[in-house]
């Protein structure tokens, strides 16, 4: 079986910035991956309190943190405060204007929510990515992509007359020689998974299937609770009894136990 990845994401503005050095202090620690992820899910909305309140919070939060490795957790706490301080800034706003215009009319970058939402979303999936991506080193592996198998394109219809079509997988991972991947869908939101998410890992699974291909982790990572997502997952089959799927499921209590996976020994 021959699989192909296309990127159909691009970096955004300021990423290097502001979120690649929290991903670099963040994805070797668990308890800063969990405080991350309640943090991106918990504030999730403009306010003009809420840089005081993730201030506030990640405080509250020290006391989950080893004593001697309270200096590190300053570092991490500026890092994050940070993020959102300069996200919902106006300035920061302007900033992606002059750097790309189409994109900042496109997703409404005028207004700080919408700032928020993308660069909340990008935050979470390159911290997936990051807890991903070890197991791919010299191998596979895209964020953002399209997925062909046997020059097939996966994607699934949806909507009205069929007429949107979904197509783009967060984090996409596969070793020929093993015949193994990885493949995830990242919302920090589950309330945000859709029938047509839903269908797409579905989709990808009875391909992979197709080809004898059974030995991969198809999974869809939220920062909510493993048992929040599960009930939306089933609410989706309960209104569809024409979908099943056994992707994995992974909330917030177990993403830290991401770059722990075993690639399974070639029999």
């Amino acid at each position: 079986m021959k699989i192909r990845f296309m990127r159909t994401d691009n970096d955004i503005f300021g990423e290097d910035e502001i979120i690649h050095p929290i991903i670099q202090i963040s994805k070797n620690n668990d308890v800063y991956i969990s405080i991350l992820t309640e943090l991106l899910f918990k504030f999730n909305t403009y306010t003009e309190k809420i840089c005081f309140n993730v201030e506030k919070a990640l405080k509250l939060f020290q006391y989950r943190v080893e004593e001697d490795d309270i200096e590190e957790y300053a570092k991490f706490s500026k890092l994050v405060y940070n993020f959102y301080y300069t996200v919902v800034d106006d300035d920061f706003g302007r900033e992606i204007e002059k750097n790309n215009v189409d994109f900042y009319i496109q997703n409404k970058l005028r207004f700080a929510d919408k700032r928020l939402h993308l660069y909340r979303g990008r935050l979470f999936e390159v911290l997936i990515s990051s807890l991903v991506k070890p197991r791919f080193v010299n191998e596979y592996f895209e964020t953002g992509c399209k997925i062909f198998i046997n020059n097939s394109h996966v994607f699934v219809r949806y909507g009205e007359g069929m007429a949107s079509h979904k197509e783009t997988f967060d984090i996409a991972g596969w070793i020929e020689n093993s015949e193994y991947g990885e493949f995830y869908e990242c919302k920090i939101n589950p309330e945000r998974f859709t029938e047509a998410n839903y269908r797409l890992l579905e989709e990808l699974e009875k391909r992979l299937l197709e080809c004898n291909i059974s030995n991969c982790i198809i999974a869809f990572v939220s920062a909510d609770s493993t048992n929040k997502i599960l009930q939306i997952k089933r609410d989706i089959e309960e209104k569809n009894k024409n979908i099943s799927s056994e992707f994995r499921i992974i909330g917030r209590d177990s993403i830290s136990e991401i770059p722990r996976y075993e690639i399974p020994e070639i029999a």
